[in-house]
């Protein structure tokens, strides 16, 4: 039985969660096409709209060979920016294998002229590599 004079203190511990949320396109790797400006747009317009991922790291999932192909104009370059991102370039499940000089090339891009990454978690892969 309580007390109804007793004083109860609550303390409320604070822990710092790190959360990712991954968010990617459906896409065909053999499209001749990269990604294009209005697949940023729409990704950036999501984002916008549900602001509350301050605390929430986004992963932008994106194909490895489709990526290869948007790399030259730097169409991800500003989101990576702006929203704190990093990106995981894949090569799905049945799709073939890709060449090492592909992931180089990813890689480059986001690199400064020393070689080191512009941030350490900008790119990540988990690709099918072919064999040399």
């Amino acid at each position: 039985v309580s007390n109804l004079n007793e004083k109860i203190s609550c303390t409320r511990i604070a822990s710092t969660v790190s959360v990712s949320l991954s968010l990617g396109y459906k896409c065909k790797y053999d499209h001749p096409e990269g990604y294009l400006p209005r697949d940023v747009q729409a990704m950036t317009e999501l984002l916008q709209r549900y602001s509350s991922f301050d605390d929430v790291h986004i992963v932008l999932a994106l194909n490895a060979r489709v990526l290869a192909k948007t790399i030259p104009i730097g169409l991800f370059d500003d989101f990576l920016q702006t929203f704190s991102a990093s990106i995981l370039a894949w090569t799905g499940t049945g799709e073939p294998p890709i060449p090492q000089s592909i992931v180089d090339d990813i890689q480059k891009h986001f690199q400064d002229d020393t070689g080191h990454l512009l941030r350490d978690d900008a790119i990540e892969f988990d690709c099918n590599i072919l064999a040399s």
